[in-house]
Order: structure tokens, then C-alpha cells, then sequence
């Protein structure tokens, strides 16, 4: 007899979803149970016990003796339906650049997305760049971001690199500057794009609320930093910001710096009772030295205190923590996809790096449940080199 049990555990270990059982709290599991070896491989190495949740099944016993186990514990579902109480995502930022290290990235990500079940992509920002020497298509891709939502890029340098399991589900982004040196409304475009495979960018603002655990959602915030980095004048590398800029109006005669924090202020509002709250920009904060209006936003930040801000722009990985009464707010900066270069140095004004390193490629595996927010750094060979979590928001509204 084959029982089909739902466990959730205590920070997801091993992502529970079918055929669960025996001890659960230790990923011990008796021979009298099926089990997916895979799952119990995955729960040992990944996800080190930590107690919460632990107790025996023996199929010895009568039916009926695990029914008041079954009372307490939901049945069935398949994996990844949000049962299990575990979400898992990926981030990767600064990524379309179409040299061989990107694709070896991605090769990496899309083993950790396919172990970890990964329900969706988090893009940060640099979606596509102009080529360089190194990139395939050199000649065909020598110029910044896409020309339009159904640019060759999209095929070469995104559906033809990121496979698997990384195919089969959304990407969610936001715009960096080297997309705005482009069309950047593009990438908005291409949502629409019949066939267009599963890129979501639905304005250069945007949000939603994703379901975790037992009917609890959380709320996942998407900005757009660039005005806020740059100031209207754009980057004097590439004039085509600032004339992108003033094509969508983000000007100073229509106050767009003041009008853009406060539409991120609002979209923090709209999340505040939240027991997660994920920012997503391109720009650093806490890691390296913000420009221009960053440090409004990063006041804003301070005041809500979410649970994490991830971006990308400088090509490292690093992290931080700042700490305020409200809690914890996770700095994770995974700018790596098809870039690298050295850790910035200290910020000159907000806080030194608890961790980073550079000169490599790489992304981030993200996992959040009821316990606490969870972020684990990957090199281009998808080896695990940092990790760190977060637990739930102090003082929210409810």
C-alpha cells in the first residue's frame, strides 16, 4: 500500500509534494514507503534539518492508525502547486550578451531551477546588450538592447540559451540601462507577442501577489531605476537613454524623479501587510555606491523594510543586510548572467559588502515559505558559494 502524503517542512527541505513520508524531519524514509530518491538526494544535501515537524509512519499498523495523521496534513497535489507551503524562484541579472559564458551559465541555472522546481524567473535588468568580439552573432547584434519585441535577441541570446525547465516557466522583469539605450518598451511589447514564449514585463512599474504556503500570498514589487540612477540628462555613454527618457516623457518639467518614487512608495503601501515583500530593480543599493535620487529610494526602502531588494547592473555577486525596526532588508545583488568583473569597492555612502565576489558569472536560487526567505549564490559551474535568509517582516499593519 502506497500512501500520497503532503508534508510541509520547516524550510522547505527537499520541496515535499508526493509520495512523502517516513521520518519526515530527517529525510529518513523506510523501505515499507515509496519515495522519490531524487527528493530524499536533494532534501539531505540541500536543505540541512533543521526540526520543526518531525514523526514516524509504519505501514505495520492498520489503516485506520493514520488517520488522525491524515486529519492534520493536507493530501496529494502535484509538485509545485504551492502545497507544500515552499516557493522557489530564480534571479538573474545583466545576462544577454551572447558570449559562450552566458550559455554556460544558464546551463548551470537551469540544473538548480529543474532540482529546486522553480516556478519562475526574476530578470534584473541589462536584458540585452550590443555584442562584443566574444558573442555569437557578433556582426547581426552590434548595437544595445532589442530594436523591437520581436528582435532576433530574443531568440538567440534568451529561448536558445535558457532550456528546460528554464523554458517552462514566466520571466518576469524589469528594464536596465542598456535595454533603455535601446526600445525599451519593448520589453513591455513582447508580453503580448502571441508564442512568444513566457517573458512577463508588464510596465516599466509593475506588481503582483504570488501564493505560498496555505492560501498566502506574497507581494513581488518590479521598478524601473534608471531615471532614478542616471538623472535626466541618461548616461553620457549612451545619449540614447536620455532621449528615451524624454520619449516617455520622464522629464523634470513633468517632475518624473518625484513622480517615480512615489509610485514606488505606493506600490511598497500596497504590499505593507505582507508577511514577504520582494522588490525587484536594476540600480544597486548596499552593496555599491548609489547615484543621483538611489538614496530616496533607498529611504523608502528603510521605511517599509522588505524583505529583500534584488538587482544587478554591477557584473558580481555580493550581498548585504541593513537592519531597522520594522526588520531585516536583504541587499542581493546578482548581476553575473553574462557579465562579470571584480566586487565594487566600499560604498562611499551606505555600507561595506557582508559578502561578494566577482570575476565570475553566476545567479541566485531563491526559496520562501512560511519560516523564512532564503537566497543561495551559484558560480557559472553552478556551485553553491553563499548563502543567506531572512525571516518573515516585523511590524506590519495586521
Amino acid at each position: 500500500m502506497t500512501f500520497s502524503l503532503h508534508v510541509q517542512y520547516p524550510f522547505c527541505q527537499g520541496r515535499a509534494h508526493n509520495a512523502r513520508t517516513g521520518m519526515v524531519g530527517s529525510c529518513r524514509f523506510p523501505q515499507h514507503f515509496a519515495f522519490d530518491k531524487q527528493f530524499k538526494k536533494d532534501c539531505d544535501k540541500r536543505w540541512p534539518i533543521h526540526s520543526a515537524t518531525s514523526f514516524t509512519m509504519k505501514l505495520t499498523t492498520a489503516l485506520i492508525s493514520l488517520l488522525p495523521l491524515a486529519a492534520a496534513l493536507p493530501f496529494g497535489g502535484k509538485p509545485g502547486n504551492g502545497q507544500s507551503g515552499c516557493l522557489e524562484f530564480t534571479v538573474i541579472g545583466d545576462w544577454g550578451s551572447g558570449v559562450p559564458e552566458q550559455n554556460v551559465t544558464g546551463r548551470a541555472m537551469q540544473k538548480v531551477a529543474e532540482k529546486t522546481n522553480a516556478k519562475f524567473v526574476i530578470a534584473l535588468g541589462d536584458n540585452f546588450y550590443a555584442s562584443n568580439a566574444n558573442s555569437s552573432k557578433a556582426a547581426q547584434y552590434n548595437y544595445e538592447g532589442v530594436k523591437s519585441a520581436t528582435d532576433g535577441k530574443w531568440t538567440d541570446w534568451w529561448a536558445n540559451v535558457y532550456k528546460g525547465r528554464l523554458a517552462e516557466i514566466p520571466w518576469y522583469g524589469v528594464a536596465g540601462n542598456h535595454d533603455w539605450a535601446g526600445l525599451p518598451k519593448a520589453l513591455v511589447d513582447r508580453t503580448q507577442v502571441k508564442d512568444q514564449g513566457k517573458w512577463r514585463m508588464d510596465d516599466f512599474f509593475w506588481d503582483m501577489e504570488i501564493p505560498y504556503g496555505n492560501g498566502k500570498k506574497a507581494g513581488f514589487v518590479f521598478i524601473d531605476t534608471d531615471l532614478l540612477y542616471y538623472g535626466y540628462n541618461g548616461d553620457k555613454k549612451y545619449p540614447a537613454i536620455a532621449e528615451n527618457f524624454a520619449a516617455h516623457n520622464w522629464t523634470a518639467q513633468h517632475h518624473s524623479i518625484e513622480a517615480h518614487l512615489a509610485k514606488i512608495e505606493k506600490q511598497l503601501q500596497k504590499y505593507d501587510d505582507k508577511d514577504y515583500l520582494i522588490v525587484s530593480g536594476h540600480h544597486p543599493l548596499g552593496t555599491c555606491t548609489a547615484e543621483k535620487n538611489m538614496t530616496s529610494l533607498l529611504a523608502l526602502l528603510d521605511k517599509y523594510a522588505p524583505t529583500a531588494y534584488m538587482y544587478g547592473h554591477v557584473h558580481s555577486l555580493q550581498y548585504t543586510v541593513r537592519q531597522n525596526k520594522k526588520g531585516n532588508t536583504m541587499y542581493v545583488q546578482s548581476g553575473a548572467g553574462g557579465r562579470s568583473e571584480e566586487v565594487c569597492p566600499e560604498s562611499k555612502n551606505l555600507t561595506t559588502p557582508s559578502w561578494g565576489v566577482g570575476g565570475t558569472y553566476g545567479f541566485v536560487s531563491a526559496t520562501l515559505n512560511d519560516k523564512g526567505f532564503k537566497v543561495e549564490y551559484f558560480d557559472i559551474k553552478g556551485n553553491s558559494v553563499y548563502k543567506a535568509e531572512n525571516g518573515p517582516r516585523k511590524g506590519r499593519k495586521h
